[in-house]
């Protein structure tokens, strides 16, 4: 009654690496009212609750943790073995901080640029920079003509909305039109339809705005 093995429930974030473990506590009120025969009962089951766990830990430790259990994941100890010959791993030695200091610098070094180039490397890069000149120049040329040949398109489409529907609204609002009114009309409408074809067809053949796209 007055000792009891329990298990450990985590309260916080801190104690939770705790959880899963047991606890042993001692209630203080039922202590003062145990006689010796209690303590001698109390000690044999604690001592055989030790047994059961050092024989658990024991068997454990005899199957994974032997040389022979070790030794025998083949591929985890060729998977270390990759890592650790690796050039990108570093060792150190925690009892000298200046030198981990050190390390830690030349790993987290941000300049990774060479001192000097060689002739063929210059030659590279005058290239790539020639070439990303002429591509961001023919970039700027096709988005511009992108952008004029769809303000185009939307211009004309106004005014042939706008020549299509001048004369209903003139006789709305009273107002008089030429007399040979139609056949302006017929010119202007045909004049939008051939500029929106012209447009058109020249946005089909040219591309501009896919190659705009593609070249920036």
């Amino acid at each position: 009654e007055w000792l009891e093995l329990r298990d450990q429930a985590p309260k916080n974030q801190c104690e939770l690496m705790q959880e899963g473990k047991k606890k042993l506590v001692i209630s203080a009120e039922a202590l003062r009212t145990a006689s010796d025969q209690d303590f001698i009962v109390a000690k044999q089951s604690l001592l055989q609750i030790f047994d059961r766990q050092f024989a658990f830990s024991k068997g454990r430790d005899d199957k994974f943790a032997t040389k022979r259990a070790i030794m025998a994941e083949e591929e985890k100890w060729i998977a270390v073995y990759d890592i650790l010959k690796s050039e990108t791993v570093q060792a150190a030695k925690l009892s000298d901080l200046k030198e981990c200091e050190r390390k830690l610098k030349a790993i987290a070094k941000i300049d990774y640029l060479p001192e000097e180039n060689s002739l063929e490397v210059l030659k590279v890069l005058r290239r790539a920079w020639t070439l990303h000149g002429v591509f961001t120049s023919y970039a700027r040329w096709y988005k511009g003509m992108s952008k004029c040949s769809t303000t185009a398109m939307l211009f004309l489409g106004v005014l042939t909305v706008a020549f299509a529907t001048i004369a209903r609204i003139a006789s709305q609002l009273n107002r008089e039109l030429p007399k040979n009114w139609e056949e302006i009309e017929k010119f202007l409408l045909f004049s939008c339809s051939l500029m929106w074809t012209i447009t058109t067809g020249f946005l089909t053949l040219m591309a501009p705005h896919g190659k705009w796209m593609h070249l920036r």
